[in-house]
């Protein structure tokens, strides 16, 4: 050999041990800690939570007396609500010169002017004297719907009198 393939491999040897490319130490092995067969019970972390105060409706009502009336973030819903529903009967359906709503269709209608009367009449201190008085209520404001409002159809700027399932001024729901 010659002396510079002799200081080459010299330099090679020095470079590749600042590599460290010496063979890895071998893993040490844990001790197995369920080999006897049985866990070592954990503690449990647990927490304590203290109850809320409880405020009555008569206290939450003199703190916050706008709950007392309809909310201006309800009236843009009941708005847009409102809007929707102008859409729903079908012009000229059961005869002519009448909007016809279907029962679904007339319910949903119901439903958002029924709730939206409601929370204007809490407003002015009435309240429902029970679960049977929403349902007069309801069935009430049906028929006077009906038999004292036409719909304004918002396409054709015609007004029609209202017809539900067929039926003109009435709220019965048999065939």
């Amino acid at each position: 050999m010659t002396d510079a393939t002799k200081v080459t491999d010299k330099l090679v040897k020095t470079k590749l041990a600042d590599y460290s490319t010496e063979p890895k130490p071998k893993p040490v092995q844990t001790p197995d800690l369920f080999a006897s067969g049985r866990r070592q019970p954990s503690t449990r972390k647990t927490k304590t939570y203290s109850p809320k105060p409880v405020t009555s409706a008569a206290d939450y009502a003199r703190k916050f007396p706008a709950i007392q009336t309809p909310s201006a973030l309800s009236k843009a819903k009941v708005d847009q609500l409102l809007l929707d529903c102008r859409e729903l009967p079908t012009p000229d359906k059961p005869q002519k010169n009448y909007a016809g709503y279907s029962r679904d269709e007339w319910d949903r209608l119901l439903a958002v002017v029924a709730r939206y009367t409601a929370d204007v009449c809490e407003g002015a201190g009435l309240q429902y004297k029970g679960n049977m008085a929403v349902e007069h209520f309801r069935k009430g404001l049906s028929i006077l719907l009906q038999e004292s409002f036409m719909h304004h159809d918002p396409y054709d700027k015609r007004n029609r009198f209202i017809s539900v399932d067929g039926r003109i001024d009435t709220d019965e729901r048999k065939p």
